[in-house]
């Protein structure tokens, strides 16, 4: 009888033509704490009992609820493997009901902890593509597809811009120091045109985009969505007083009503306004 890290290896190795590297990982970190968890037991002899003790396991170490349901997603993919070669009659998870995740508005900006919380874990868990997409779309605030369309040749590295064309339409809007830096770390690296591509250098598609999020999401311990990420870069740029046109150029809303809706009016805001247009 082939050991539980023996299994857990013949799965993960028949994933290989099917599932992406990082997906791979993920699913490997999640079943070795599982695997650690059981201990002398054998995953092919548990029960729904066993399975419920690991989750009441997590829950005590505090483990939020999108993170149960990426364990939970990866042991069914373990099961339904050892169902399929025949070592398991059924799954024991049938009967493992879990807490939804608590949805939350999809435009509701990150904090700063959520942030450097993201960006450290797309740098240590995701590849260079990732951290670029991530970026792009939390501090510039690029629309998915104005992010899919950029080609080395919009990007300008002496006036830290990026050219943006989307609907017969171009803006040229700035770019941070540090993202400059990995752009051009990136394209010494790169042999495309297109900035992000996948892994045969196409394009990559919009449904790609869409599934790297949810992965990177699966990962993390809060939802993540692209309308989340340029909301947040919504926020931030507006912190530095920009004008209303200008705002409205970096985000390429077609109408100024639509940047004031995204705009924070604090306090704050009303009193430097009075002072800047009512000096005494």
């Amino acid at each position: 009888m082939a050991t539980n890290q023996q299994l857990l290896a013949q799965f993960l190795n028949s994933l290989t033509t099917s599932k992406s590297s990082s997906t791979i990982k993920n699913y490997r970190l999640d079943l070795q704490k599982f695997v650690h968890f059981i201990g002398s037991k054998q995953v092919t002899e548990l029960d729904p009992v066993d399975i419920q003790a690991y989750f009441n396991h997590l829950t005590k170490q505090k483990r939020g609820a999108a993170t149960m349901q990426r364990h939970l997603s990866s042991l069914r993919q373990f099961y339904k493997y050892l169902i399929k070669q025949g070592l398991v009659s059924k799954s024991p998870l049938i009967e493992i009901q879990l807490a939804q995740p608590k949805t939350v508005n999809q435009r509701s900006a990150l904090n700063k902890d959520q942030q450097v919380s993201l960006v450290r874990l797309v740098s240590d868990q995701f590849s260079w593509r990732e951290m670029i997409i991530i970026r792009m779309l939390m501090e510039v605030g690029l629309k998915p597809q104005e992010l899919l369309n950029l080609k080395w040749d919009d990007f300008d590295v002496n006036s830290h811009t990026l050219r943006i064309k989307s609907n017969q339409n171009e803006r040229i809007i700035p770019i941070s120091k540090d993202l400059v830096e990995m752009l051009v770390n990136d394209k010494r690296l790169s042999k495309y045109d297109i900035i992000i591509t996948n892994k045969f250098g196409e394009q990559l598609s919009i449904d790609g985009l869409y599934y790297l999020i949810r992965q990177i999401e699966a990962v993390w311990e809060h939802p993540l969505t692209m309308s989340q990420l340029r909301e947040t870069a919504r926020q931030t740029s507006s912190q530095n007083h920009p004008s209303l046109a200008e705002l409205q150029n970096q985000f390429g809303d077609r109408s100024s009503i639509t940047t004031m809706r995204h705009l924070p009016i604090t306090v704050q805001h009303l009193k430097e306004d009075y002072q800047r247009y009512f000096k005494r």
